[in-house]
C-alpha cells in the first residue's frame, strides 16, 4: 500500500487527503482512518511531506552528505551526552568533543563515527553535525549583575548543570538589583559566534530570600504554573459548594452505605471512597467510590482546557501544584466526611479466590462517615485497643477489608503479577520551606489495600468496557524486548543467581521467584530496579494489550480523576455510554 500511495503521490503531485481518499477507493469511516494512519507513518519516516496548505508530497530531496541519523540529545553535566534514536535501540554516545552546541532535549542529527561492539560491550560512537530543533524555549535563575557586557542587564546561570552556558538578559524598563529570580525567554542560542545565550526578561518569579523560593525556581523552569488563569478561577466559583436535588436525579444513592475514606494525613484531594460488606452467599461486595470529577469539568470548558494543558498535579517537597483550582480539588470534588458528594462507583462481588463475580458502573451519591488515614487504620489492624475502641463502628470493615487485600494479594501473584516495590524517600522541610530530614516513606497494610482496590476497580471497568467492544482507553504495559531482558538475566548471573528460562521465553513467575530469592539481600533494591528498566513503559492506548507488570488482561486508569486527566476522560466514557445504554 505504501509503495502504490508513493507511486500515485508522485506521478499527481501535490494532492489533498481526500483526493487520495478516492484514488484508493476508502469510502468508508474504516477504512479512511486506516488510510490517515498509513499516511501519518509515512509523514513521521519522512517519506511523505505536508505542504503549508496541507497538501501532500513527496519531501525534498536533500543533498547527498552520507549516512545519517536523527535523534534526541541528553546532555551529561561533564560535557558529553548520548542520542536516544529509537526507544528500543541503545544510545549513541557523543563525546564533550563530539557535542557541538547542542543542549539537553534538542533535535540532532548525527554521524556515526564508531560502530558499537558487541563483543566489548561498548556503545556506537557518534558527532552531532546540525540541530533540528532546540527543546529549551524558557530559563529560569539568579540575575547577577554584569559590568563586563554592557549592553545586557545581567546575566543568569541555570541550575541545571546540563546547561553550564550562561544567559544574557537584554535590558529592559524594569529596574533590576540583583536579588531576582526571573524567568526569562531565550532568543540566541550558543553558535560559533558566542559561547551563551541571549534571552529576553518575561516574570519576575521573585527574590533569592523568599522562603520556598528555590522549589518555585525549578518549577518555573519546567513550565509548571500554580496560578490559573481567570476565566478558569471564575468558573470553578460558579460551582456550588453542594450537590442540589436536581444533581442526584439518575443516580444510585448510597448515602445510607457505611462508607470511608483511607488516605495520608496530609491529603486534603479526597478523591477515593470505599465501603464493603459480607454477601449472604459468602462472597464479597466492594464499593469503590470515586469524585465525579467531570461532572462539573465539562468538556471543552476552561477548566477542562486547563487540566488537559496541565496532565496531571505534581506532587513536590512542600507543596502540590494541582490540575484542577482547589475550589474543586480540595472543595465539591473532595469526598470529605459527613457531607454529599457526587461519584462514579465500581461495585463489585468478589469470590473468595479473588474472582470478579458480578459488577455495576455508574454514577452514585455517597456520604462518607469517616476521615480515615493510613496511620489509622494501621495502627487498627496492629492491635491497637484504644484506636479499634474508638473506631468501633467500622473495626468490621476493615477486618473484612484486610481479608479481601490478601485475598485480591494472592491472586494477582498467582496470576504472575510483578512487585516492584521499592524504597520511597521522604523529604521533611521546615516552615521556611528549607530541608531538614530525609525518612523513608513507610507503606503498612492499609497503604497496600487500598492500593489493591484501586486496582481492582481499574480492572473492572477496563474489563466491562472491553467486553463491550466499545471504543475506549486502556492503560497497557506490553511484554517486555528480549534484548533488554536479556541485559538483567546477565546482571542477576553476576550475583551467582539462576535464571530458569531464555530472554525470548522466560515466565513471569520464574521472575517472581528470582525476586523472591533475593528479598532482603543487600543487592535486592539493585536488581530491582534492573528488572523495572528491563521492562518496557506502560502507557495509554485504545487498543487492549493488557498489563503485564500487573498479569491483568484488562486495565485502565479510573480511580484519579481529581489529578490525572485520563482518568477525567475515563470518567466521561462511563458517563456517555451509561446514557447510549439507557437509550438501547
Amino acid at each position: 500500500m505504501k509503495k502504490n500511495i508513493l507511486e500515485y503521490v508522485e506521478l499527481a503531485g501535490p494532492v489533498t487527503m481526500d483526493q487520495l481518499a478516492d484514488h484508493f477507493e476508502a469510502g468508508s469511516s474504516k477504512e479512511f482512518t486506516e488510510l490517515v494512519k498509513i499516511i501519518s507513518k509515512m509523514e513521521s519516516k519522512e517519506s511523505l511531506h505536508f505542504d503549508k496548505s496541507g497538501k501532500i508530497s513527496l519531501p525534498p530531496k536533500k543533498k547527498k552528505k552520507g549516512f545519517t541519523l536523527k535523534g534526541i540529545f541528553r546532555a551529561h553535566k561533564n560535557g558529553f551526552g548520548f542520542v536516544t534514536v529509537d526507544e528500543e535501540e541503545d544510545d549513541l554516545f557523543v563525546g564533550r568533543n563530539d557535542v557541538g552546541h547542542a543542549i539537553e532535549g534538542d533535535t540532532v542529527e548525527v554521524a556515526i563515527t564508531k560502530v558499537a561492539d558487541r563483543m566489548k560491550g561498548t556503545a556506537a560512537e557518534a558527532k552531532v553535525i546540525d540541530i533540528f530543533e532546540h527543546s529549551l524555549k524558557t530559563a529560569v535563575g539568579l540575575l547577577v549583575l554584569d559590568e563586563e557586557k554592557p549592553k545586557y542587564a545581567g546575566y543568569i546561570k541555570s541550575k541545571n548543570q546540563k546547561i553550564p552556558q550562561r544567559i544574557y538578559v537584554k535590558k529592559s524598563p524594569l529596574v533590576l538589583t540583583g536579588t531576582e529570580i526571573i524567568k526569562v525567554d531565550i532568543d540566541q542560542y550558543p553558535s560559533k559566534k558566542h559561547d551563551y545565550f541571549v534571552a529576553t526578561l518575561r516574570d519576575v518569579v521573585g527574590h533569592k530570600d523568599d522562603a520556598g523560593i528555590d522549589v518555585l525556581e525549578v518549577l518555573e523552569s519546567m513550565d509548571i504554573v500554580s496560578e490559573f488563569p481567570e476565566d478558569v478561577l471564575a468558573e470553578a466559583e460558579a460551582v456550588p459548594d453542594a450537590p442540589s436535588d436536581k444533581d442526584l436525579i439518575g443516580r444510585l444513592d448510597l448515602r445510607q452505605e457505611l462508607t470511608f475514606t483511607i488516605d495520608g494525613a496530609d491529603a486534603k484531594d479526597l478523591d477515593d471512597a470505599v465501603h464493603i460488606k459480607r454477601l449472604s452467599n459468602g462472597n464479597t461486595e466492594l464499593g469503590v467510590h470515586i469524585a465525579d470529577v467531570s461532572y462539573y469539568v465539562t468538556e471543552g470548558s476552561a477548566l477542562d482546557r486547563e487540566a488537559l494543558n496541565r496532565g496531571t498535579s505534581v506532587y513536590v517537597t512542600d507543596r502540590v501544584v494541582p490540575m484542577l483550582p482547589e475550589r474543586l480539588s480540595n472543595g465539591i470534588c473532595s469526598l470529605n466526611p459527613n457531607v454529599e458528594r457526587l461519584t462514579q462507583s465500581a461495585i463489585m462481588e468478589i469470590d473468595n479466590k479473588g474472582r470478579l463475580v458480578s459488577h455495576w458502573i455508574g454514577q452514585t451519591v455517597i456520604k462518607t462517615t469517616f476521615r480515615m488515614t493510613y496511620s489509622d487504620v494501621n495502627d487498627i489492624i496492629a492491635g491497637d485497643a484504644e484506636k479499634r475502641e474508638q473506631l468501633k463502628e467500622i473495626l468490621p470493615s476493615v477486618e473484612l477489608m484486610v481479608d479481601l487485600h490478601e485475598t485480591l494479594e494472592a491472586m494477582r501473584t498467582a496470576r504472575g503479577a510483578l512487585n516492584f516495590d521499592t524504597s520511597e524517600a521522604k523529604i521533611i522541610v521546615n516552615k521556611e520551606g528549607m530541608p531538614v530530614d530525609i525518612v523513608l516513606r513507610q507503606r503498612g497494610v492499609a497503604e497496600r489495600m487500598i492500593e489493591s482496590f484501586m486496582l481492582a476497580a481499574n480492572e473492572c471497568v477496563a474489563e466491562h468496557f472491553a467486553k463491550l467492544d466499545l471504543p475506549f482507553i486502556y492503560r497497557i504495559h506490553e511484554e517486555p524486548k528480549a534484548e533488554k531482558l536479556q541485559k538483567f538475566i546477565d546482571y542477576a548471573t553476576n550475583f551467582g543467581l539462576t535464571v530458569y528460562g531464555t530472554a525470548a521465553s522466560i515466565s513471569q513467575e520464574a521472575l517472581q521467584e528470582l525476586m523472591a530469592k533475593v528479598a532482603g539481600e543487600p543487592y535486592a533494591d539493585v536488581l530491582n530496579m534492573m528488572l523495572l528498566r528491563s521492562m518496557q513503559q506502560a502507557r495509554y492506548s485504545e487498543h487492549n494489550h493488557g498489563h503485564y507488570g500487573l498479569g491483568a488482561e484488562f486495565y485502565t486508569h479510573f480511580t484519579s480523576p481529581i489529578r490525572r486527566y485520563p482518568d477525567l476522560l475515563v470518567h466521561r466514557m462511563v458517563r456517555e455510554y451509561g446514557r447510549l445504554t439507557e437509550e438501547n
